[in-house]
């Protein structure tokens, strides 16, 4: 039912295209477009959602950690002011 009545066309005629108008020229697209026919162009299609998702995945990580250390530092300063 979701097929039949939603036109991926149409999304991405509402919601690619003045994105990337908003972001690209004419000849910036040719440029991707001449690209991504390329092995290496092709290559970044095939991995780009993994690495976006690993990237993510990897920021949390990082992040958590640091989050944690910031954590820590402020509840001890606040023990020590309380104390």
């Amino acid at each position: 039912m979701f097929l039949e009545r939603i036109s991926y066309e149409q999304i991405v005629e509402e919601v690619y295209y003045p994105i990337y108008d908003k972001y690209f020229t004419e000849e910036d697209l040719q440029a991707l477009i001449e690209f991504y026919q390329t092995p290496t162009g092709r290559k970044t299609i095939e991995v780009m959602a993994q690495l976006f998702q690993e990237s993510m995945q990897r920021t949390a990580q990082v992040l958590n950690s640091k989050i944690k250390s910031v954590m820590q530092e402020i509840v001890a300063e606040e023990l020590q002011r309380i104390n």
